[in-house]
């Protein structure tokens, strides 16, 4: 009995042993497991071009040495795409980059649909990085999401997951409460110095680095630091929507104009704007640029007003190259000096150390219209639905800036429906009303002595009808001038309309 009680025990210390063993053994191949796909994830991009997978070459993607150049066969001169300038040396006038697409562009997989992709080299924020903009509808703002890039070389690389930029509005800055905007600017960071000869030309998103479910291609719009950097340029920030007078936006560019703007950009919603014949001789001289704006968007949604907070981060990075200070303004404003003419004169007299500068709000309305205006009613559902461009009918033009010469006394604070003027080369990202902290910028409030917000808005916020009207010629200043650059037949204030 003692025997057999003494098998079973060494049965059972056997199966023990083995069982330990076997514990060991799997932990053991599970460790190597894990650090092979580790090494294969790390090392995919290596992968060969024709099993449909992604290669970086250190030596590819250094650009042509110089033995390169004086061994390189006429075979491979063929092949070889085209090599831009060195940064430096790019000192050629850049036209506005156009991509026109009707639509956002769709990850799957994903509930980030995508815009724009622009080349982002400024060492202040991330260095060599592609910003793809877009949005996110369902909030998840789709993380783990990889770049697939194409370069003009052919090669093809796969980075990220992506650094996530998520714009909130202005009382993330200064308040407890805060909105995040369904706005989602994806930042693809790139782990290689750029330089002139190769460069990513395409990025398509995708969850993994093998290509399966990737979104189509889009196109990554350089940039090109210029020499020659036009001063001031306007983003129109709401797309321009609803019933629209032409005259109004020939108004605005015209006074613009006089204050300095060399580049208006202006996202449309109305079919056909960019061919309209009054607007032609703007766009021909690259003062102005419409671009068709997808009509997914409604008016009121995370989004702000039609998508406005992406449209607005499309301008700023479409800017990037050539323009050195952006004013955000819509097409019912004005941002008018009270000493001097222009913003060039304006930023001259104040503090310039800074990155960005704030204005405040005003409104403007005419005396005889004040009874009507007040208790003027918008029916937004129908302004909504009925997008076209309305003729005018008057024999002389009445025009808002010199025709509402009467600003209401309210006086709104600082963050509230203020609008900014930016150092382009300073920002990453925007806000409707103010610049988010992110940026680490420094803004100045500017005081309403040397300027302000002239918002010729058709009926004010309800905390300003009650309020007593101040006299304000400001904006004459620039009649003469705007008759005799425009050749407007303006109308005076004892003109019979």
């Amino acid at each position: 009995m003692g025997y057999r009680r003494g098998k079973l025990l060494l049965i059972f210390l056997f199966f023990q042993i083995v069982l330990v063993l076997f514990f060991f053994t799997l932990l053991s191949f599970g460790s190597k497991s894990f650090n092979s796909n580790k090494n294969e994830r790390s090392s995919i991009i290596n992968r060969d071009l024709s099993s449909n997978q992604f290669l970086v070459n250190p030596s590819i993607l250094a650009g042509p040495t110089v033995s390169d150049h004086t061994t390189s066969s006429s075979a491979s001169t063929e092949k070889s795409s085209p090599v831009l300038p060195a940064t430096s040396e790019r000192t050629t006038p850049i036209l506005i980059p156009s991509h026109f697409i009707p639509d956002l562009l769709t990850v799957p997989d994903s509930s980030f649909k995508m815009y724009s992709a622009y080349l982002d080299d400024r060492e202040k924020f991330y260095g060599p990085a592609v910003y793809v903009l877009g949005i996110d509808l369902m909030k998840r703002y789709s993380e783990g999401l990889r770049g697939l890039i194409t370069y003009n070389n052919g090669a093809r690389v796969c980075i990220g997951p992506a650094i996530f930029e998520k714009p909130c509005d202005y009382k993330c800055n200064r308040y407890v409460h805060y909105t995040t905007y369904d706005t989602v600017n994806n930042v693809f960071k790139l782990n290689h110095p750029l330089n002139s000869s190769v460069y990513p030309t395409l990025i398509s998103i995708s969850r993994d680095c093998t290509g399966n479910l990737a979104s189509k291609p889009l196109k990554i719009h350089p940039h090109n630091p210029n020499k020659d950097k036009r001063d001031f340029g306007i983003c129109i920030q709401t797309p321009v929507y609803g019933k629209v007078q032409v005259e109004d936006l020939v108004y605005f560019i015209e006074m613009n104009k006089l204050l300095g703007a060399e580049w208006i950009m202006m996202y449309s919603m109305i079919d056909g704007l960019e061919n309209n014949d009054e607007l032609q001789p703007y766009i021909r001289d690259n003062l102005l640029t419409v671009v068709p704006w997808p009509k997914i968007f409604k008016k009121l949604s995370p989004t702000h007003y039609f998508g406005e907070i992406l449209s607005v981060h499309d301008c700023l990075y479409r800017s990037l190259s050539w323009i050195k200070h952006l004013v955000l303004i819509d097409i019912d404003e004005l941002i008018i000096p009270r000493h001097g003419r222009t913003w060039s004169e304006m930023i001259g007299s104040i503090p310039k150390a800074y990155d960005a500068y704030l204005v405040i709000n005003t409104y403007y309305t005419s005396a005889k219209d004040k009874d009507t205006e007040l208790d003027k009613v918008i029916d937004k559902e129908v302004i909504d639905k009925e997008t076209e461009l309305v003729p005018t009918k008057s024999s002389c033009h009445v025009v808002p800036y010199f025709n509402k010469l009467y600003r209401y006394s309210c006086m709104f604070r600082p963050y509230r429906r203020s609008k900014v003027l930016i150092r382009v080369d300073a920002i990453k990202n925007l806000d409707i009303h103010a610049i988010p902290s992110a940026n680490k910028a420094k803004v100045y409030i500017v005081p309403t002595n040397i300027t302000s917000l002239l918002h010729y808005r058709g009926d004010p916020t309800p905390d300003c009808k009650n309020k007593s009207l101040i006299y304000d010629s400001i904006a004459l200043k620039y009649k003469r001038d705007f008759i005799l650059n425009s050749g407007i037949n303006v109308c005076h204030e004892n003109d019979n309309i």
